[in-house]
């Protein structure tokens, strides 16, 4: 259960972080309001370390 994992939405930018850092952001849902491009990335569900008004914040664990 701990490897379950689910597609999460992000800008360009968030995947730079993403892959940099192993911090970011992402949506589940594209917001409205947002005209950038999305990518799909797919993060386990313990990575998620906040979720505020629709944004994912995510922190992959130093182990890996």
């Amino acid at each position: 259960m701990g490897n379950e994992k689910i597609v999460v939405l992000m800008p360009l930018s968030g995947s730079i972080l993403w892959e940099t850092y192993g911090e970011s952001f992402g949506y589940l849902q594209i917001p409205s309001s947002l005209k950038v491009p999305l990518n799909e990335v797919e993060v386990r569900k313990e990575w998620i370390a906040e979720t505020e008004r629709g944004v994912l914040y995510l922190q992959r664990e130093c182990a890996e």
